[in-house]
């Protein structure tokens, strides 16, 4: 599988009136730097630009610990209340801008875990 050929999304509420209910990316395959991208065919290596900016994607960095063993990883917005909920934690306390996020971090802790941390802004 090589970055941008398959995504793990949430299956949420395409139709809720919160952008952060639509579906969002739970894991991502991200880019190799391009001096590691020999696996990766041609019409992969076109420079992908964000379509907001237009900056290049991130690349990926070589992990401190597992170095380049995993092809995919979790996102913030899947990851952020399981750990919340795994090391017991009672209250996740965020900034303004995570406000809009609170809706996607109860929905997913109301469908995976038992413990379930309270998020606030």
């Amino acid at each position: 599988m090589h970055p941008n050929e398959a995504a793990l999304r949430m299956k949420q509420n395409l139709e809720d009136g919160n952008p952060q209910m639509w579906d969002l990316f739970a894991y991502r395959i991200p880019r190799k730097k391009e001096e590691e991208a020999d696996e990766v065919p041609e019409e992969g290596k076109e420079d992908i630009k964000d379509e907001e900016d237009g900056k290049d994607e991130q690349l990926a960095p070589h992990h401190y610990r597992t170095g380049d063993k995993w092809k995919i990883y979790p996102t913030y917005d899947f990851t952020h209340c399981l750990c919340d909920s795994f090391e017991g934690i009672t209250h996740s306390l965020c900034t303004v801008e995570f406000e809009l996020s609170r809706v996607s971090y109860e929905w997913l802790n109301n469908k995976l875990v038992d413990h379930k941390p309270m998020q606030r802004e």
